[in-house]
């Protein structure tokens, strides 16, 4: 299973507002059944972003049936939709850790888990 890097504070360009914002997300979304991991990728994530980029989450959750999943997601961006910032949500399961493609091997090489902060 792939690993994705902690999110490193210290070496971060993330504003302290995206900071405080995500948090308060991250704390809502682990209230939603199955989640496992909340991450940061894009352009936030590798710090290239601009005045008008979107904010990148990966959601990870546990094995679900696809119509739960898709329960799952809904539920997470209702809970995203709340914030000023514009927070796009992407959600897998787990298993797309084991042999990540496409967005998941991009969310790996520059995500940064939020689950800590």
């Amino acid at each position: 299973m792939a690993v994705i890097a902690k999110y490193n504070a210290s070496a971060s360009t993330v504003p302290s507002s995206v900071i405080n914002t995500l948090r308060l997300l991250k704390n809502e979304l682990f209230e939603i059944e199955d989640v496992v991991s909340v991450v940061l990728f894009g352009s936030y994530s590798r710090g290239n972003y601009g005045k008008n980029s979107d904010i990148d989450i990966a959601v990870f959750v546990r094995n679900s049936a696809s119509g739960k999943l898709l329960m799952l997601y809904r539920q997470a961006v209702r809970c995203a939709a709340k914030y000023k910032y514009d927070i796009q949500i992407l959600m897998f399961t787990v298993q797309a850790l084991d042999a990540p493609v496409g967005i998941v091997e991009e969310i790996v090489a520059f995500g940064q888990d939020i689950s800590y902060i």
